[in-house]
This record gives structure tokens, C-alpha cells and sequence, in this order.
């Protein structure tokens, strides 16, 4: 499963310049069992969310240090790496 989101805030584009309907967040994937890449399957899901919403110039994702990722997938399929970002108890 793979699944794209407005993102947790309506701001998600606004480093960018962009506004809420061009920006987007994978939020989630979730893949057991696939016979496939996590990448391929990544950039067919990509592909898709390009021609239902071709408005989208930008998906943004993260990945939780907490949970031990550390952005694998992103790496694989050549993503841009914007830093580490401050969560609210950081603040």
C-alpha cells in the first residue's frame, strides 16, 4: 500500500511556493509480501498520483528516526535530502 496525503499541515508547500494543491506527503508505505521493488512499486505509485492529479509539482515525505528508518527508500529513488526537521518537542 501506498498512499499519498494533503500532508499533516495545509502549509506543506509553502517552503516551496507552492499552495496545498500542488503540494503533497507519501505518507505512508506498507508493503509485506511484493514481488517487486519497493522503488518500482514507488514510481508506479508516483506515476498514478501524476495522472489523477496533475496539479501536484511536489511530494514531500518523512522518515521516523524514532522508528529506525532512515530514509532507504528515499535514497533509492533519488529524492532530495532537505535536512532533519524539529518536531514539536524539540521546540
Amino acid at each position: 500500500m501506498v498512499i499519498f496525503s494533503r500532508g499533516a499541515t495545509q502549509n506543506i508547500g509553502s517552503p516551496y511556493g507552492l499552495t496545498q494543491r500542488e503540494c503533497c506527503e507519501l505518507t505512508r508505505v506498507a508493503l509485506t509480501k511484493h514481488q517487486s521493488f519497493v522503488s518500482e512499486i514507488l514510481a508506479k505509485a508516483i506515476r498514478f498520483l501524476k495522472e489523477q492529479s496533475p496539479n501536484v509539482e511536489l511530494i514531500v515525505s518523512y522518515a521516523d528516526v524514532e522508528q529506525k528508518h532512515h530514509g532507504g527508500i528515499y535514497q533509492a529513488t533519488n529524492w532530495i535530502y532537505e535536512g532533519k526537521r524539529m518536531t514539536d518537542e524539540n521546540y
